[in-house]
């Protein structure tokens, strides 16, 4: 080979490395859907102090008690359902859009119950238009209702002190006016309900273990709540619209613990939604006569509710 013919071997291309791709995240894990009830009566723990249970109301003596129209409520479910929490184990809230410390605006309780890591969500009683409670409530120095409901019916109180719940039966002073000041109630029963955390009053469907709602011509679905002979808290929904003289009977022959039970909502603003223990129950109430048939299935929008947290460890 010829020297200017030589070649020089042709330079090497450098070699470009791909970085590592780095490893993907590991997929956030898919909560699991939460499992019904079951479809029929059950009593099922599903935390501990926390029961869920259903019944079938036992048939009574006849009475004349006013009923729906059968037609009206063909396939409305015919169950009772009775929550109880023990105070022990579970802190009890009451919470408003009215009060500051909440920071935002009514929900439906399926929306109160995501928004404030609730376990139980349920009515806390009637309320006005201007959303402030109908019965005298205060939930420590917020205060909902100032005022005492004085119609005679508004004689069941709640309170929670700490972990202690009572329910206590005392009608209020009696005048011409719809609301009397909270200072004209005996001051012994005021100092007891000003050592309390949460009060709420509200009309009497259970009193002393008896019922006790007078005879009305009106039917609705219910939502109730109150206190057992063992302390806990006990809440009550039917979406079946009873009577409320004969719903209270009822739960009185099923043998129910129940010592006072208090109005908390009727129709179709009545609910009640449970979420634990991988459970969920969302029922929401319909009838009410003269207002509305067994045709909703929604959740209305509430401005304040009752709520039951996991305590602190």
């Amino acid at each position: 080979m010829l020297p200017w013919l030589a070649c020089s071997p042709a330079p090497t291309p450098p070699v470009t490395v791909a970085p590592l791709a780095p490893d993907p995240a590991p997929a956030a894990p898919v909560p699991e859907a939460p499992k019904p009830f079951p479809s029929g009566p059950f009593t099922l723990e599903v935390l501990p102090g926390l029961q869920v249970a259903a019944f079938l109301p036992p048939e009574l003596p006849a009475d004349d008690y006013s009923r729906p129209d059968p037609a009206a409520v063909a396939g409305c479910d015919p169950r009772v359902f009775v929550v109880t929490i023990d105070p022990r184990r579970f802190e009890i809230a009451y919470l408003s859009a009215l009060d500051p410390a909440v920071e935002h605006g009514p929900l439906d309780a399926g929306g109160w119950s995501t928004r404030h890591d609730l376990v139980v969500a349920f009515n806390p009683g009637m309320f006005e238009p201007d959303d402030r409670a109908t019965g005298y409530t205060r939930a420590g120095t917020f205060v909902s209702q100032p005022e005492v409901r004085r119609h005679r019916m508004y004689a069941s109180w709640l309170t929670v002190t700490g972990d202690v719940v009572a329910a206590i039966h005392r009608p209020p002073p009696q005048t011409k006016a719809t609301y009397v000041p909270y200072d004209t109630l005996a001051p012994a029963f005021r100092t007891q309900l000003d050592s309390a955390d949460l009060v709420v009053q509200s009309l009497s469907v259970i009193a002393g273990g008896e019922a006790v709602y007078p005879k009305r011509s009106n039917q609705w679905s219910e939502l109730a709540f109150g206190m057992d002979r063992d302390g806990r808290l006990v809440v009550v929904f039917s979406r079946y619209p009873w009577e409320m003289r004969e719903l209270g009977r009822k739960l009185v022959a099923l043998g129910l613990p129940i010592t006072e039970l208090l109005h908390g909502e009727g129709g179709p603003e009545a609910s009640l939604v449970v979420r634990a223990g991988g459970y969920e129950l969302v029922a929401m109430g319909s009838y009410e006569t003269g207002f509305a048939g067994d045709d909703n299935r929604t959740l209305w929008t509430l401005p304040a509710v009752m709520g039951v947290r996991e305590a602190a460890p």
